[in-house]
């Protein structure tokens, strides 16, 4: 594969991770993080230590699960594409590409494909709001509990992985590929389709997602710094919550999300896609 190369939001490979961050972006970025997490402690949002459900390659348990796929519709709606706090980062959209497509079962749907790494920080953020969005359409089984790396930026950052994970619905199918595990080392290997949808977008950074090439995520949509000190259980506790900042966040680019796959597969199911909140997302995004 290509070296990705570093940006001042995303996460890069591990042949390229020496060095520290550079640049007056970069001190900016940083600066922003400082500001997130000190309106969290002001905000009193919950902070407690990893759980033994937080334990890095466990399963993720039921609860947390069932969470990440049961936001209330009304939470959705709320948020809209509007956060308080945390600045969110809309997916690109692009046309002119040929389409992303998947055979499941003998039949083509709509693909969504997800290029990343356990270490990176950014995939970190990315996996919540994607997951949130993809548990819309269908569900999950086989998530497992992981953390960005502990000598990364925005280091132990919780979040999923999708190495074991398997998706199903019947609006969308989902490839996933994680790289690097959370030690920087070779995980899994991306296919030569999967190489050709990452050159097609020119994209040089993890975490990176195609919505069948119409839609694309080549950043991440929000800061980790936005999950600092807070562990998976309370996360997804407060996920149901549109008042809170980390949600707000989460719910916020999952509407994005929404939108795009909605626009890929024929606005299905249309109680999602005709809702306020992904209607919302799509017409910031210029979607019909």
């Amino acid at each position: 594969m290509a070296t990705k190369k570093p940006t001042a939001n995303n996460s890069k490979a591990p042949a390229a991770t020496k060095g520290r961050p550079a640049g007056l972006l970069t001190w900016v970025v940083a600066g922003l993080a400082v500001v997130i997490v000190a309106a969290l402690v002001i905000l009193n949002l919950t902070k407690s230590s990893p759980s033994q459900t937080d334990t890095s390659g466990a399963a993720t348990n039921a609860t947390i699960v069932s969470q990440l796929a049961s936001v209330p519709s009304s939470t959705f709606d709320s948020v809209g594409v509007t956060s308080s706090v945390v600045p969110i980062t809309a997916p690109q959209v692009f046309t002119g590409k040929p389409a992303l497509t998947y055979t499941v079962n003998g039949k083509k749907l709509p693909g969504v494909f997800y290029d990343g790494a356990e270490y990176c920080p950014f995939c970190a953020a990315e996996r919540w709001s994607l997951i949130v969005a993809l548990d819309r359409f269908g569900s999950f089984t086989g998530l497992r509990n992981t953390a960005s790396g502990a000598t990364d930026v925005y280091p132990n950052t919780p979040t999923f992985s999708f190495v074991k994970a398997k998706y199903d619905s019947k609006y969308v199918a989902f490839r996933a590929v994680e790289q690097y595990d959370q030690m920087q080392k070779p995980l899994q290997t991306l296919s030569a389709g999967d190489t050709s949808v990452i050159q097609l977008f020119g994209a040089n950074s993890f975490p990176f997602v195609s919505i069948a090439n119409e839609t694309a995520v080549l950043q991440a949509a929000f800061t980790p710094g936005a999950l600092a000190g807070l562990n998976r259980t309370s996360i997804a506790a407060s996920l149901a919550d549109p008042t809170n900042i980390v949600s707000q966040a989460i719910i916020g680019s999952a509407n994005y999300l929404t939108a795009g796959i909605c626009h890929a597969d024929g606005q299905q199911p249309a109680a999602v896609c005709t809702s306020p909140g992904v209607k919302a997302a799509a017409s910031a995004l210029g979607l019909k």
